[in-house]
């Protein structure tokens, strides 16, 4: 299943941060006119390197789904960044 929530804290050492919650949903929906005009590209490099194409949208599919659970956090000396996908 494909992600579709992703949360960013920034905070501030000592100090408040905040949250900010994007809907992948949103993000997938405007990215789905890019990914129609990608598709033709796609089949054709399929073709040109021979590799299976069922097997190639499995495994695309297989890494957006993937992203769901991920994690990252980056500290600095002042602030702090997460990020988590759900």
């Amino acid at each position: 299943m494909i992600p579709y929530l992703a949360v960013i804290k920034l905070r501030r050492r000592g100090g408040r941060g905040f949250h900010l919650w994007i809907p992948l949903v949103l993000v997938w929906i405007l990215l789905l006119p890019v990914a129609v005009l990608a598709l033709p590209l796609f089949f054709l490099f399929c073709l040109i390197g021979r590799v299976n194409l069922v097997r190639a949208t499995k495994t695309l599919g297989a890494i957006f789904g993937g992203l769901s659970g991920t994690q990252i956090q980056v500290e600095d000396r002042r602030y702090s960044v997460s990020l988590r996908i759900a």
